[in-house]
């Protein structure tokens, strides 16, 4: 009888995430509080960053996953703008764009950007960033 233990794939965990993806995803929560709140219903001043380590580990997801699949076109494309990317392109292409940008451990965050403060206001209500 064989085991397949070989074969089961290992338990993504917000602990192995490399430190890079942790400080992308606390940036671009920073300035879109209220809509990303809304998307994960719950209030703008809780623990966002581990409420999103927590959907992609319940779901599985990759960081590209989470932004394409929660995140919308002008949040993804404002802070593509942040980080120096482009702006240009739909859910997935931004996304894609910006998680490569996390992936290197010499990310840095938008110069606007101070943990655990907010960076820019965003619409209230609308879910969706100011600018871009």
């Amino acid at each position: 009888m064989s085991r397949r233990s070989g074969r089961e794939k290992p338990q993504k965990t917000a602990a192995a995430l490399p430190e890079s993806v942790k400080l992308g995803l606390a940036s671009i929560i920073a300035g879109n509080e209220v809509a990303i709140a809304g998307m994960l219903d719950a209030s703008p001043d809780s623990d966002l960053l581990g409420a999103l380590l927590g959907v992609l580990a319940v779901n599985s997801l990759s960081p590209e996953g989470l932004l394409a699949q929660w995140f919308s076109t002008p949040i993804l494309s404002t802070y593509a703008q942040r980080i120096g990317k482009s702006s240009k392109g739909n859910e997935i292409i931004l996304a894609a764009r910006i998680a490569s940008a996390w992936a290197k451990p010499s990310f840095q965050p938008p110069s606007d950007f101070q943990q655990g403060k907010p960076a820019k206001a965003t619409s209230k209500g609308s879910g969706k960033a100011v600018g871009g």
